[in-house]
């Protein structure tokens, strides 16, 4: 049922029957959904301040706030903002680093890994990102929608973002309708913070994302429900409060069928909740493979050290409850703490000189490097990574495949590994500090936006 459903039939008509507004800039604004939960429901959020884990036994709530049974009729999908907005203060959350690209007064960072924009008759390849990095273009420059970069790329985003924009942006889409039918894909906090011992497809939210099941995404990815039914089958002007039309059956809005044992005799719900996800969760969205004649079987592919000393990728990548990610580089969180969890910061310490260790070297154990006859501008020029990461420097790069950008993690017998776009490495060029570093490259087809003006792409 639409998320409005508690409006009078009389205003349902009318925004259905409302002209399409024209197309918007895309600028993202902060959740105002998750702004309105913490602010009437969790003024003051629940704490533990223990280390030990909160076992999370709570009741759903769906996106009006109403406690859901699995008897329900019509039951709804759980919202994981109402849900986790209890206790958890998802207003801020919702600007954390996975979520506020393309914010105002939000420092975009050093550049990262865009989306790409690729089509192969046209053989158009093209960096997407609303951060201004330098290469990359806007989606505002090809009309690029908050609708239409979650249909392209939502299926490895962990949710908000451009997939929940602000009301007032939905009011002004020319997607509007399929908005309010299909909901927006609100945070989904069980994509990360699952456990090992939980249950998280998110395989699964891919495919109800395809359906523009957006709404309905987080509850079928925890395996709470089974939807019948997708919501890219209804027409934009559908009326919740009709019969249902027996010469279009499947225009009928998605089903939820609730597992009942996923519910104690308190209709409530046990959730596997972790501060520490295992990398898998990590993986799905920023996993890469070796691609081509020289790639190794992935069953004799090199194993990244960290994982295979035990740690997990948030052991160096932190945040606090503002999901303001630490991204490895010294100087790159406001928190000058941070710096401890960068390559120098854990093995050489945070005041090394020059590559000779320094107060706090070794921290977690990791192996204190002596650099014996190395000269100093190794440091001065070159970045940890220059010798510690990845492939040696050869005379041809390697090619890679990337989640984000192949859609690794998603069952397909269509993948091969030609598939563009065609991501090189290692590239060995400078950062915006000035030392060398190993990237990844990629040719876009088009160039740089201030080149030459990107098309229209109709999507």
């Amino acid at each position: 049922m639409l998320a409005m459903r508690k409006r009078t039939h009389s205003q349902l008509i009318a925004m259905l029957l409302a002209s399409a507004a024209t197309s918007v800039p895309l600028r993202a604004q902060p959740d105002d959904r998750a702004a309105a939960v913490e602010s009437s429901d969790a003024p003051r959020p629940l704490r533990t301040d223990s280390p030990a884990p909160y076992v999370h036994r709570i009741t759903l709530y769906d996106h009006d706030g109403v406690a859901i049974a699995p008897d329900d009729e019509p039951a709804q999908p759980y919202s994981p903002m109402r849900t986790c907005g209890k206790c958890h203060e998802v207003g801020l959350i919702a600007k954390g680093w996975h979520f506020n690209a393309g914010m105002p007064d939000v420092d975009d960072g050093r550049p990262g890994e865009p989306w790409w924009l690729v089509d192969r008759e046209s053989g158009l390849t093209l960096p997407i990102s609303a951060r201004d990095w330098p290469g990359a273009v806007h989606p505002d420059e090809v009309g690029l929608s908050a609708w239409e970069l979650t249909q392209r790329f939502g299926r490895h985003t962990p949710g908000g973002g451009f997939a929940a924009p602000a009301q007032s942006q939905i009011d002004a889409s020319p997607h509007a309708m399929r908005w309010e039918i299909s909901g927006p894909r609100e945070i989904d906090c069980l994509m990360c913070h699952t456990g090992a011992a939980g249950f998280y497809d998110p395989a699964e939210a891919a495919r109800q994302i395809d359906a523009e099941n957006l709404r309905w995404a987080a509850t079928a990815a925890a395996g709470l429900a089974v939807i019948r039914g997708e919501a890219r089958k209804v027409p934009d002007d559908f009326d919740p409060y009709a019969p249902p039309n027996p010469d279009f059956p499947e225009q009928t809005m998605p089903v939820v069928e609730y597992d009942p044992s996923r519910f104690d005799a308190d209709d409530r719900v046990v959730f596997d909740i972790t501060r520490r996800p295992p990398a898998e969760r990590c993986l799905y969205c920023h996993g890469f493979r070796e691609v081509g004649p020289r790639a190794l079987p992935d069953w004799l592919a090199p194993v990244d050290v960290h994982l295979a000393a035990g740690m997990t990728c948030t052991d160096c990548h932190r945040n606090g409850v503002d999901h303001n990610i630490t991204r490895g580089y010294a100087g790159a969180h406001p928190n000058a703490a941070a710096d401890r969890l960068t390559c120098s910061g854990c093995h050489l310490g945070p005041d090394s000189d020059a590559g000779a260790p320094g107060a706090g070297a070794g921290d977690r154990g990791a192996p204190v490097p002596a650099h014996r006859g190395l000269p100093p501008v190794h440091f001065e020029r070159l970045s940890c990574t220059a010798c510690h990461s990845g492939p040696s420097p050869e005379t041809y790069t390697r090619r890679f495949q990337t989640a984000m950008s192949h859609g690794l993690g998603l069952p397909t017998r269509e993948r091969r590994d030609d598939d563009p776009p065609e991501i090189v490495a290692p590239v060995f060029a400078r950062r915006g500090d000035g030392k060398i570093a190993p990237h990844r490259m990629v040719w876009p087809t088009r160039g740089a936006p201030d080149a030459a003006p990107p098309p229209d792409v109709d999507l």
